[in-house]
């Protein structure tokens, strides 16, 4: 059998590229399965796993979670069956395929970029017993010693793809994936998009329409759309959400958006949801013009602020038609240091999303800002996911503050059980977010209840004994 598999970050999620490998070469190769695991699986129960189902081809799908299990794992795999031939794809694959082949219990070949047309083409050879591999575009493998690779594959037309999941009732209670479209039309050298050459490729709407309506009718909890820039074209993505709206039932659908490509009509569309139907993304990342500048991420903040605020928030009520919105923003960009930062917080958070995510660069690999790191001083981690340990602006006593913030943001803030203290604190603009949330870290540091799990108890009492005893005081 030909075995196709991953190590999903969480069970809750779906391997999208799994399904989309196996619909696309489900003509030629009826038996090709796909096994979902999770990182938090012991590594020794998923190569048990694998060894039972004996595939003599395995693909395997990396990413930046999942890079380092997934080596140790194509090695034990060579060690118990060296008979497989294993397949790796995926964009940490793609980056490092040359030092990923010279490792001892390398795989055989490296998918590069898109995958659908050249597995297919690869498998097609492998069965066929055919050696020569020169003509399958997308390719890297091991010759003598030294890796080889085939010139890249032209972008792949995505109305050739079928729906990718077999059976949506195995999914229900899942986050399932799906794509309307792929690429970015934006550069941010901080992303992968960064160095892509392939323009941005869109389903045919009708078709999207079909993909949709088949997860509602299924009755699936929640459909994440992974188009970097789903509202890139205003007048397609308003037809979609218009056509969601029509449907009824209770399935969630999660979209990265551009907010200040928002517009009149996607507001309106977006306030016409039922709670709970619509999830919204969007990235701030920061406030400071040199260091959006420097990662090239050209944005109106003005029109940005403007379109974030004429969306209904959580102090309208929870049970009134809206859509959840997610603001992120990105600790450690160039030229933006801790005070900085902190201007960019608390312009974030006044415009009232209902989560705020406090990430931390990544400098990935094959990203631009990555070669760029001397330049920058940037020192990160060796293995995944490279996070940010300092630069030029940013101290690693400076990154500690941040990582003490987004302990507090996340247990008092996104986890919405203070929604209502925290809405009479920052009821007006007097309180600065970034002075409170700060605060509110080093008094948790100092009385035990940072860096752990607390129960829900634990964080009202340390809330009410930091307000009484060391903020208010100190505010009034």
């Amino acid at each position: 059998m030909i075995l196709l598999t991953t190590l999903n970050s969480q069970y809750v999620h779906t391997a999208l590229a799994l399904y989309t490998l196996q619909a696309y070469c489900r003509p030629d190769f009826p038996d090709l399965q796909v096994l979902e695991f999770n990182i938090n699986q012991s590594l020794d129960w998923i190569l048990g796993e694998i060894y039972r189902k004996k595939p003599r081809i395995l693909g395997i799908s990396t990413n930046i979670w999942n890079i380092t299990q997934s080596l140790e794992l194509v090695d034990r795999v060579k060690k118990v069956r060296p008979e497989t031939v294993v397949i790796l794809g995926g964009p940490e694959a793609t980056a490092d395929y040359a030092a990923i082949l010279k490792r001892p219990g390398a795989p055989d070949y490296i998918v590069l970029g898109e995958g659908e047309a050249t597995l297919r083409e690869l498998l097609v050879k492998l069965e066929g017993g055919q050696p020569d591999l020169s003509s399958i575009a997308g390719l890297a493998w091991c010759q003598g010693g030294e890796p080889e690779r085939t010139p890249d594959r032209a972008p792949i037309d995505l109305a050739t793809l079928p729906f990718p999941y077999p059976d949506l009732t195995a999914f229900r209670h899942r986050i399932l994936y799906y794509e309307a479209s792929r690429g970015c039309p934006f550069r941010c050298t901080y992303c992968l998009s960064g160095w892509e050459k392939a323009k941005l490729r869109t389903l045919p709407l009708d078709r999207v329409k079909a993909d949709l309506k088949r997860f509602v009718t299924a009755g699936v909890r929640t459909v994440k759309l992974i188009d970097r820039t789903f509202n890139v074209d205003r007048a397609r993505a308003a037809a979609v959400l218009q056509f969601l709206l029509e449907q009824g039932e209770e399935t969630e659908f999660h979209f990265e958006l551009v907010g200040e490509l928002l517009d009149e009509e996607l507001i309106r569309l977006l306030k016409a949801a039922p709670a709970g139907r619509f999830r919204v993304e969007i990235g701030v990342q920061s406030t400071c013009v040199e260091a959006l500048k420097a990662v090239r991420r050209y944005q109106d903040l003005a029109k940005l602020q403007a379109n974030c605020l004429a969306l209904p928030t959580r102090e309208e009520g929870l049970d009134q038609p809206r859509p959840l919105v997610h603001l992120d923003l990105i600790a450690g960009l160039p030229y933006e240091d801790l005070a900085t930062f902190g201007r960019s917080f608390d312009w974030t958070f006044r415009l009232r999303p209902d989560e705020l995510q406090l990430g931390f660069l990544k400098l990935l690999k094959g990203s631009p800002l990555r070669e760029q790191a001397a330049e920058y001083g940037y020192a990160y981690t060796k293995t995944p996911p490279y996070e940010l340990l300092r630069n030029k602006w940013l101290s690693y006593a400076d990154l500690l503050v941040l990582k003490g913030v987004e302990e507090m943001v996340e247990k008092f803030f996104n986890s919405r059980h203070f929604r209502y203290t925290l809405a009479y604190l920052f009821r007006d603009e007097t309180l600065s977010p970034w002075a409170f949330f700060a605060a509110l870290a080093r008094f948790g540091r100092a009385q035990g209840f940072s860096g752990q799990a607390r129960k829900q108890t634990a964080l009202y009492h340390g809330l009410w004994q930091f307000l009484t005893s060391e903020f208010l005081p100190k505010a009034g």
